[in-house]
């Protein structure tokens, strides 16, 4: 493969690029501006980008005249195409001060290389589960091959396939709010009668961290009546003290039927006999005010 400039105006997007949102494009651009462009951009003999889009988006921002780009001349299937452009997106997100790909973008790419190796339609969920008692869920074996090709990680990939099989709702939320996915991987773990609930109030910014949604979904298996009521808390408008004190009535809850005094050791059983009922009298002050 040859390394040559070429004129920005010939260079052309690739329709199929997995990556459709591009971040901090301007930061790059202020950066080759000062330090020049250090990595090459990689295109078709037509000049159709394979990979470094992002770059090429910086220096036309610049209004650079020329950019330096690798030329692959190599006859490439669509598959292959598309599994350079996955790697390179992924292990670029891995990379210190990486731009990482959107998790729906990422879910998509998955997708369509199962199809263009397959040359079979992906339906969420259809492709099952195998587990073993060891090591717990595994992709079948077309997708373990795929991943592997790309140098991903499987468990990732298994985490961003089930995101598509969220409600439509769900998928717009971690798009277009930049909602975390892994604040929806938690509600999985729940019972599947506060599911929808805890997926609704995620969506509506009611949560202010992943922890509270964990403690939310550990007291939902323990009392679920309990976990209606913790669910009806509007966390956003609680200020700080109150939302401090709701959540340690939570967590010690949850570590009392964690942890029975009969299951202590003597000398932690006084100790914590003694705090409980200290803290019981100032439970009992506290409902007096």
């Amino acid at each position: 493969m040859e390394t040559i400039m070429i004129d920005v105006d010939k260079i052309k997007f690739d329709p199929n690029q997995p990556r459709k949102t591009f971040q901090e494009v301007e930061q790059l651009a202020k950066n080759i501006a000062l330090e020049g462009q250090i990595h090459p951009i990689e295109v078709d003999e037509n000049y159709v980008i394979i990979v470094g889009e992002r770059r090429y988006r910086a220096i036309k921002s610049l209004g650079l005249k020329q950019i330096k780009a690798t030329v692959n001349t190599q006859k490439m299937t669509p598959y292959e195409r598309l599994r350079r452009q996955m790697g390179e997106n992924l292990h670029q997100s891995a990379a210190k001060n990486g731009d990482s790909m959107p998790p729906i973008e990422t879910a998509k790419g998955w997708v369509k290389l199962y199809e263009l190796k397959t040359g079979k339609a992906y339906s969420p969920g259809e492709l099952g589960v195998r587990r073993s008692k060891q090591s717990g869920k595994f992709l079948p074996t077309i997708l373990e091959e795929i991943v592997e090709e790309v140098g991903a990680k499987k468990t990732t990939v298994w985490e961003l396939l089930d995101i598509l099989e969220q409600p439509k709702y769900v998928l717009e939320a971690i798009e277009k709010k930049d909602i975390p996915r892994t604040y929806f991987r938690e509600v999985e773990r729940a019972p599947k009668e506060v599911r929808e609930k805890l997926r609704k109030k995620i969506v509506a910014g009611d949560y202010k961290s992943r922890e509270e949604i964990v403690q939310d979904v550990a007291l939902a298996k323990i009392n679920p009546d309990l976990a209606y009521i913790q669910m009806e808390r509007n966390r956003q408008k609680e200020n700080t003290m109150t939302n401090s004190v709701l959540n340690k009535i939570v967590e010690l809850g949850l570590a009392l039927s964690r942890i029975p005094l009969s299951k202590m050791e003597e000398r932690d059983r006084k100790i914590t006999y003694s705090q409980l009922k200290w803290l019981l009298s100032k439970i009992n002050s506290y409902l007096e005010e």
